[in-house]
């Protein structure tokens, strides 16, 4: 536990300094919130230091060693620059040991809640083990042989894999996780107190709206104490959304003397980071890819722009997946190579079938399955009642919030409402699992929430309260929605109590200790009891497995299960009968091609 608070701390130092190096060339310095600079800095150095990671895997392992040349270089760039060395300064002269206290308290139950054994079973099935590959040998062409699951390639296990070494190895999986759930609470922090202050702006009640709908569902389900790049993808969908609002309610955010660097350009980069993170994220990019064209005036040069970035951005991804397993977007089955080490375009499809049935099925897809019977099955499970429910609330809150704004000035809506539904129905049509949409779902109930942050209405809370307690009576499942309807009672005594001095921070206190409950109940739900004080547990290989040998391949296969935890590299759950190395001489570095 302790391990984690201070990486992070040392990680968020790092990752402030090279966002705001970003920022600051964009134009970043005209956010007059010292709060909003802070977490938009983070997130974008957070971003592009996964992404600079990811693309010297390209080159060499992920070693402890590249790792830290990289945040030395990292360091370097971004303290060189005269307006970066000004803000430090200007940074620690608003530091208090108030906020040092509250800081570290933040970081310490983040890191205790964090510091627990990983159960999550695609960790186990391959998130660790692409960690592992990525960490030894970088990127390895063919790996997708090895087990398809390596050719999901993505840049979130980038930036684990220099750290997955000594002591720290097998232990540290979920480091990732554990920062941006920490950053999100920070984030979470900062807007409480705005408006304990009374100084809350649109964009602070959007935050604790919508990570108040994330939090209980993703503690839950324990996905956060995991590897898992779903994580990330959800958490930056309520990020970047959060990221518009706060543009578009400045008055001047285009850049007049260079039309292409402003900061519409802020959420473009952090949605083809989060597409490098997960092809999930593909309406992240589509609507930040709108936003930064046409927020401001459409010009061509603003679209080439938009469009060049994103491709270089993505670049690395491209090449990686290729060289895993001969697609560019493996699992879709589009433009797939024939290449000596290329798992096909009729596996890539079948690929993306399974993990389409898997999510509608919650498990192997039964023999007289079609393109309909899957639902009534679906809706069986409790973590997919509770998906119906975020899509019903979504689609009512976005009828709500059309009507409400269709004639206003302020264009910031049609973003929320198009990434909302745009997401909405990817999800559905993709994959429907809370997994690849809690963001999506959440960001449009939010939104309406926040635009009624002063008047709020008691009867549009007493409607969400009948929708959500009438489905609660008909789904016949009702743990997840009380939750919802105890957390809108508890923004609804939020809001109604507003400018009530008094009665505002009561309010507040009741909603802290509403929330604080609620997260109490999910962690004792899943039975988390142990606190780990320094280094989280270990994570174990396989209790039984076999040693097998193919083609002078050696590897483990682990026997009743095909994860393979933190067992030594190779490890798979396939037979290679049919794989060999590319050159013998070189073994694995060499990579992996079909038997000829």
């Amino acid at each position: 536990m302790l391990s984690f608070t201070i990486a992070w701390t040392f990680l968020l130092i790092v990752c402030y300094l090279l966002g705001a190096a970003i920022l600051t060339r964009v134009g970043g310095d005209c956010l007059e919130q010292v709060g909003d600079r802070l977490m938009i800095s983070t997130w974008l150095g957070l971003i592009s230091l996964s992404l600079i990671l990811f693309t010297i895997s390209l080159f060499f392992p992920l070693s402890l060693t590249v790792g830290t040349i990289v945040i030395i270089c990292c360091l370097s760039i971004a303290c060189s620059s005269s307006k970066i060395r000004t803000s430090i300064r200007n940074f620690q002269l608003l530091l208090s040991p108030a906020k040092i206290i509250g800081f570290s308290t933040l970081n310490i139950i983040v890191a205790t809640y964090i510091s627990q054994k990983i159960i999550w079973f695609d960790t186990g099935l391959y998130h660790f083990q692409a960690i592992q590959w990525l960490s030894r040998f970088g990127v390895v062409p063919g790996l997708a042989l090895i087990h398809n699951r390596f050719g999901f390639v993505s840049s979130w296990f980038a930036l684990v894999a220099p750290l997955n070494v000594g002591i720290f190895q097998a232990r540290w999986t979920a480091f990732g996780n554990g920062f941006i759930l920490f950053l999100a609470c920070l984030q979470l922090s900062i807007s409480l107190f705005r408006i304990w202050i009374n100084n809350a702006q649109k964009a602070d009640w959007f935050i604790i709206l919508s990570l108040g709908l994330c939090f209980p569902l993703l503690i839950w389900q324990k996905l956060i104490i995991s590897a898992s790049p779903d994580v990330p993808v959800i958490l930056l969908t309520i990020i970047i959304s959060w990221t518009i609002l706060i543009i578009a309610d400045k008055h001047q955010f285009c850049n007049p003397e260079n039309s292409s660097l402003d900061l519409t350009i802020i959420p473009l980069l952090l949605s083809v980071g989060a597409f490098t993170i997960k092809p999930s994220a593909l309406p992240l990019l589509v609507i930040s890819f709108s936003f930064y064209i046409l927020a401001c005036q459409w010009q061509w040069r603003r679209f080439v722009w938009g469009s060049a970035i994103s491709l270089m951005t993505l670049l690395p991804l491209l090449i990686f997946s290729i060289l895993t397993s001969g697609c560019p977007l493996y699992p879709v089955p589009i433009l797939c190579l024939n290449l000596p080490w290329s798992v096909g375009a009729e596996n890539a499809k079948v690929m993306s079938k399974i993990i389409q049935n898997w999510a509608r099925w919650s498990g192997p897809t039964p023999t007289n399955a079609n393109a309909w019977n899957w639902i009534a099955d679906w809706l069986n499970y409790n973590t997919n009642q509770f998906t119906l429910v975020l899509v019903i609330i979504s689609l009512i809150s976005s009828i709500k919030v059309f009507k409400q704004l269709r004639i206003g000035k302020n264009n910031e809506y049609k973003y929320i409402l198009s990434l909302g539904i745009f997401g909405m129905v990817f999800m559905l049509l993709q994959a429907p699992t809370f997994r690849f949409g809690l963001g999506y779902l959440t960001i449009i109930p939010a939104y309406l929430g926040a635009l009624y942050y002063q008047k709020f209405s008691s009867i549009v809370a007493l409607f969400f309260l009948g929708i959500t307690g009438l489905l609660a009576l008909v789904v016949g499942w009702y743990k997840t929605f009380l939750i919802i309807l105890l957390i809108i009672v508890l923004v609804s005594l939020f809001i109604q109590f507003y400018q009530r001095t008094r009665g505002f921070k009561l309010a507040i206190i009741i909603v802290v200790l509403g929330l604080t409950l609620i997260l109490n109940k999910a962690i004792q739900a899943g039975g988390y009891t142990q606190i780990y004080l320094w280094l989280p547990p270990e994570m174990k290989a396989p209790s039984r497995s076999e040693v097998k040998s193919a083609n002078n391949i050696d590897y483990i296969k682990p026997k009743n299960s095909n994860q393979c935890w933190a067992a030594e590299l190779i490890c798979t759950p396939n037979n290679l009968q049919n794989v060999q190395f590319r050159d013998a001489s070189k073994g694995i570095k060499s990579g992996f091609k079909k038997l000829e």
